[in-house]
Formats: C-alpha cells, sequence, structure tokens
C-alpha cells in the first residue's frame, strides 16, 4: 500500500486463517491521497496471480453547503447562490445538483 509512486509494494492485510473474510480496513492514510491496491489468493497448492491493481481515493463525503440565497427573480425565474461546503471531504468538490418542488 502506497501512495502512487514507484516505492515497494508493502503488506495491508494479512487474512492467514480467515478466508471467508473479502473485507479490509486500513487506517492511518492521508485524506486526499490515491493509493494503489492489489491482492492475492493463496491456497494449499501455492499464490494466485496478483488482481488487477486499482487506484482509490481516501476521502470522505462533503459536508453540506450552505442554503440557497435569493440573488433575484422574476415572474418566471429565481436566481441563487450559496456557499460551497467548509469541508470538502479531502477531495474536490465536482458538482452541485440542485432540487426544487
Amino acid at each position: 500500500m502506497n501512495a502512487l509512486d514507484d516505492g515497494d509494494w508493502q503488506l495491508a492485510y494479512d487474512g492467514s486463517g480467515h478466508p471467508t473474510i473479502h473485507r479490509a480496513t486500513l487506517t492511518g492514510l492521508k485524506k486526499g491521497m490515491h493509493y494503489r491496491f492489489k491482492y492475492t489468493s493463496s491456497n494449499m497448492v501455492g499464490e494466485s496471480a496478483n488482481s488487477t491493481e486499482a487506484t482509490l481515493l481516501c476521502a470522505a463525503t462533503p459536508s453540506a453547503p450552505s442554503a440557497p440565497e435569493l440573488v433575484s427573480s422574476s415572474t418566471s425565474e429565481i436566481v441563487m447562490q450559496w456557499e460551497a461546503p467548509a469541508q470538502s471531504g479531502g477531495a474536490l468538490i465536482e458538482t452541485y445538483e440542485i432540487f426544487y418542488k
């Protein structure tokens, strides 16, 4: 488990004795960093080839943006604005969705 670099691979989880567990939690990672992961499986004959690598981002969902504020309106439209979330969760905000009813 390394950030995206050319360093050596490190063992992040040893599932010896737990063949039915297909989930692992890794702690101590840095927010906003991408990490590369791969895994293998083993049986009494030997170890498999590596899985395909996956690049995963260590981030959480962002906090909510501010409430919409009216900028202007007419008989057929409303212009609004809002502040970005205080916490991005460690990743860039990529989009906003506006819902109405």
